[in-house]
């Protein structure tokens, strides 16, 4: 016997307000996350590769011209970008999604 209370309209509008309220709750979740996510990454790049980055660029101005035109031609420098950016990267991946 179905409850006196919930008539056929009743259950439809009763799953309708669960799953409006499940929507709302998975929705704001989710852009939570997309947040703090987002946070993460400008967190990273403005306090980490932004420095690494203009630090490399004064070392590297600091190597002599002939050098640093054969080491541009051979790739030398994008690679250097490439591989510090990874190591820093992981680095702050491990310091910000480490189990607790």
């Amino acid at each position: 016997m179905p409850l006196p209370l919930l008539a056929a309209g009743g259950v439809a509008a009763l799953l309708s307000q669960v799953l409006r309220w499940f929507f709302l709750a998975y929705g704001a979740a989710m852009v939570t996350r997309l947040f703090v996510t987002l946070g993460i990454a400008w967190g990273t790049y403005e306090f980490v590769l932004q420095p690494a980055i203009t630090l490399a660029d004064q070392y590297w101005n600091a190597i002599p011209p002939e050098l640093g035109i054969w080491l541009r031609y051979l790739g030398a420098y994008e690679c250097a970008s490439i591989i510090i950016s990874a190591y820093l990267l992981w680095g702050v991946k491990r310091l910000f999604l480490r189990k607790a």
